[in-house]
């Protein structure tokens, strides 16, 4: 990253890309410049051969408390509020997280609200800490948010208990509903299961991963016709990949059964 940053910081690590929100003293709120740099660090890690995975998470007591209602800053898209919105906003970085190839890994503690909550959703492996405060409190600031995530996850009943009293859940209850796929029991064990999932993937085949997360995140959109055929070719294209020949090799090595038809 040749261009400095001011909200987050960001490193390649052995076998994943670290993305940190390092606003503390706001909580990690969102601002234009803080949607940006991790748009750009995605971006990064994504073109690494190094990078098999990308983690998320905020430095300080919460992982992010939204948008930040002070003012979000200057964007490239000032006095055009629709491409604002398209652009530079967190629906935005949303987007991003979804289209980005390799799984991301996003780990939330304390305030994880409102675009905090949004990005934690965008997530492909959600961790959250027992006592995290998952919400999204739009109906008590008076600001209509998105909820598009939200309905796919926990179902039409819990987000629209979430929604229209703005009461957080915590990451525990999470778990329960389906917005959260691990449970930490507290902050102190979130560098160890990043480490679990950062290591489980980067054992995984990166192109294969990349296919089924292009399909995966679009089968509540389009009918199952339309699904069977971009996953056809998505697997048509990968049994011409060379990865897949010596991921096959290896499985049949490690299993001495060099004769058996793949699978």
């Amino acid at each position: 990253m040749t261009t400095p940053l001011q909200d987050i910081t960001f490193s390649i690590e052995p076998n994943h890309a670290l993305i940190t929100l390092n606003r503390p003293e706001r909580l990690n709120a969102l601002t234009h410049t803080t949607i940006d740099e991790i748009k750009r660090c995605v971006a990064e890690a994504d073109a690494s051969k190094q990078v098999f995975s990308i983690v998320i998470r905020g430095n300080g007591r919460a992982f992010c408390a939204g948008d930040n209602l002070k003012g979000m800053g200057p964007s490239a898209y000032t006095g055009d509020r629709l491409n604002e919105l398209l652009h530079a906003s967190y629906y935005s970085l949303v987007n991003t997280l979804r289209e980005v190839g390799k799984p991301v890994i996003v780990a939330a503690h304390g305030y994880t609200l409102g675009a905090g909550l949004e990005i934690l959703m965008a997530g492909d492996i959600k961790l959250a800490t027992a006592d995290a405060q998952l919400g999204i409190p739009f109906a008590k600031l008076g600001i209509v948010g998105l909820h598009f995530q939200l309905v796919r996850y926990v179902g039409l009943t819990k987000a629209a208990q979430m929604i229209f009293t703005g009461d957080p859940i915590s990451g525990a209850a999470g778990l329960d509903c389906g917005l959260v796929t691990e449970v930490i029991p507290d902050e102190a064990g979130i560098d160890a299961a990043i480490a679990h999932w950062t290591a489980k993937f980067a054992q995984l085949s990166p192109f294969s991963i990349s296919s089924m997360k292009k399909t995966l995140y679009k089968s509540f959109d389009i009918t199952h016709e339309e699904w069977f055929r971009m996953w056809m070719l998505h697997s048509m294209t990968y049994m011409n990949h060379l990865e897949r020949g010596e991921r096959v090799a290896a499985w049949l090595a490690a299993r001495g059964k060099s004769d058996a038809p793949a699978a």
